[in-house]
């Protein structure tokens, strides 16, 4: 995918809408890889990963690849994670946001998880996606648990992208989240206190989040350097925090696709919103994870 996404979103990306459910379409309908990747170093390729990878073609969620939930996470309050509003159809996996139908304690609102059963390492990951546009998450991200050998490692999490496609009004920084490619790389520690230290990268975006299919990127380097790309072109890079570790990124990461309410995007969406399917859905049309391989068919 070497041209602009602004050209390309106008003159092959086909949205067809009926009753709210969008057609993930694309005229030319490439397989990986394409071009779209970045240089590969000199000596390697890269190959596909098909164990984190998926095209959404069929009619139900790969369970051989994903679970339908977030292993020891119900979400945040107020919206929990339900597998019911996981849906795979059209070329796509879509996660619809609702209200839900019997409120639990703190959660009123359903959100959805899905998080893949394999773990990846140093390699490319990218997804096609469009935001809901409800004041609610659509996001593409890799985490791993804390580890139980010492306190000194990490708990690593790269968000590739985290976006609201339709912006809270309040914190007014918020307004305009779903014009930028917000990513970030976090290592958390158990220490004297809980820590979270983070390395920021934003990029512009347009048509905003909810508008319009973006393909969000990130290139795992290695435990110290993360590049950021959207729609296949080069957004920076970032370096997580050395501050107890000189190679923090340093474990393998499963791929989180999530749904849910973050606690500082007030208001929260209202039931007549949450009820709307042509605003209530977050459409992956595919996510692909690429590793380095040597030209060498011998080495790897």
């Amino acid at each position: 995918m070497n041209i602009p996404f602004s050209s390309f979103a106008v003159s092959f990306v086909i949205l067809l809408i009926a009753g709210g459910n969008l057609t993930c379409r694309a005229a030319d309908d490439r397989q990986p890889p394409y071009s779209g990747l970045p240089p590969a170093p000199a000596g390697f390729r890269w190959e596909l990963n098909p164990d984190l990878s998926d095209e959404f073609t069929g009619t139900t969620l790969d369970t051989a690849k994903w679970l339908d939930h977030f292993p020891g996470w119900m979400g945040r309050p107020p919206a929990k994670f339900i597998p019911e509003n996981i849906l795979v159809t059209n070329g796509c996996l879509q996660i619809h946001d609702s209200r839900l139908s019997q409120p639990a304690g703190d959660y009123t609102i359903g959100g959805g998880a899905v998080v893949s059963k394999n773990h990846g390492f140093y390699g490319y990951y990218e997804v096609r996606m469009k935001a809901s546009k409800v004041r609610m998450s659509s996001t593409f991200w890799l985490s791993n648990d804390r580890p139980k050998t010492g306190d000194t490692s990490s708990a690593q999490e790269l968000d590739i992208v985290e976006t609201i496609g339709g912006p809270p009004a309040k914190p007014d920084w918020a307004s305009k989240v779903n014009q930028s490619m917000n990513s970030t790389l976090h290592c958390f520690y158990w220490l004297q206190k809980p820590e979270d230290l983070r390395a920021y990268n934003k990029a512009p975006l347009f048509p905003p989040s909810g508008d319009a299919f973006h393909v969000y990127g990130a290139w795992w380097v290695d435990a110290d350097t993360v590049k950021f790309y959207l729609d296949s072109k080069y957004q920076g890079t970032q370096h997580p925090s050395t501050k107890y570790s000189g190679h923090p990124f340093d474990r393998p990461m499963h791929i989180n696709m999530v749904t849910e309410c973050y606690d500082w995007a007030r208001p929260v969406p209202t039931a007549e919103e949450l009820n709307d399917p042509a605003i209530n859905t977050t459409y992956y049309n595919w996510v692909r994870a690429y590793k380095l391989v040597g030209n060498d068919p011998g080495t790897k």
